[in-house]
């Protein structure tokens, strides 16, 4: 499925995990940056770890990042490492760290008053970054402001840059999978931005994470989510209940959100078409020409040679298991886990 080789190397660098930053599908997220290193000179990163007998998501969302790399509004992935910690081995991804945090605190910050005008901005990256994850084959399946990540404007504008990350729950378009209705694994992602066809039919296509968008949209503008309510009452609202888009969006915006919110996903407009809507290029059309340009793909892999590493021992705590054995084995061990 993936023109994926693993050959595990170790590193002469020692980095070390230094905050926790959160939970996401199948990891626990950490700031990470180099051992003895001048915190002038200190490149930090983020880690995703789990351990390496839970490790087959996160593995398999390091894949899915190997297959979208490039694409600057998609979060990079410098590549994977095992370490043995805390007499565990532990299987991480490395990730560029997003010092602004996630989309939701953006939302909280302006308190339902972020401008249309800048809401056009951040739709055209999603809307990009989407286009890409789409045109490699893949659907997100989760997408929501947890799962988009700020990096703050360097250009000391109010416009930050938005990237989409955790691909935990995402799946390769047409893969067939085995679901059973009724229980909460029939649709993949979180049900405040699940679209119809997911909730009743398990179906995720591309024009399921359109649906997603259209949600956050709302959230940008109005401050709070679309949707809300107990779980039953939400299925019924999502599936068979009126869209109410809010009186304050205006009329170019409603018709975007239409677009995006149509609850037959035959109707929905794709990615690449929503890059074309007029809400999208009026509002684009006052930011400088090089706008394109400011939205930077962190071109340096802080690990070593190349777009993608494959790393052992990175954030070991120890070097050898407290019981006497091989160590070589041990690692050969991790690997193969």
């Amino acid at each position: 499925m993936y023109s994926f080789s693993i050959s595990y190397q170790k590193m002469g660098d020692k980095w070390k995990k230094t905050k926790f930053l959160g939970a996401g599908s199948y990891g626990t997220i950490y700031l990470a940056s180099k051992v003895d290193s001048p915190l002038s000179d200190s490149i930090r990163v983020a880690v995703k770890s789990a351990s390496c007998e839970d490790s087959t998501s996160l593995k398999e969302e390091g894949r899915i990042l190997y297959e979208l790399r490039g694409c600057r509004e998609i979060v990079q992935c410098f590549g994977e490492d095992i370490s043995f910690e805390n007499n565990e081995g532990v299987y991480s991804l490395l990730l560029e760290y997003a010092s602004g945090g996630s989309l939701n605190n953006l939302i909280d910050k302006y308190e339902g008053n972020m401008p249309e005008s800048l809401v056009a901005c951040y739709s055209y990256m999603l809307l990009k970054g989407l286009s890409h994850v789409h045109e490699e084959g893949f659907v997100h399946c989760d997408l929501k402001p947890t799962n988009i990540l700020v990096f703050p404007s360097q250009d000391g504008t109010e416009v930050h840059n938005l990237k989409i990350a955790d691909f935990g729950a995402a799946k390769k378009i047409g893969e067939e999978e085995i679901l059973t209705p009724g229980t909460d694994s029939f649709h993949r992602g979180t049900i405040f931005y699940a679209s119809p066809e997911s909730i009743a039919s398990g179906l995720h296509i591309p024009a399921s994470d359109i649906w997603s968008l259209g949600c956050i949209i709302v959230e940008m503008i109005v401050g709070k989510p679309l949707w809300t309510g107990r779980r039953k009452d939400l299925i019924k609202k999502i599936c068979f209940g009126d869209i109410k888009i809010p009186e304050k969006i205006s009329g170019i915006t409603r018709h975007f959100l239409k677009m995006c919110l149509a609850k037959e996903h035959q109707k929905r407009w794709t990615a690449n078409m929503l890059l074309d809507h007029p809400f999208i290029v009026k509002n684009l059309a006052a930011l400088p020409p090089n706008f394109n340009d400011r939205v930077m793909l962190s071109l340096t892999n802080p690990f070593g040679r190349g777009t993608w590493v494959s790393t052992y021992d990175l954030f070991s705590t120890q070097s050898e298991p407290e019981e006497p054995a091989d160590l070589g084995l041990v690692w050969n061990s991790l690997i193969s886990c």
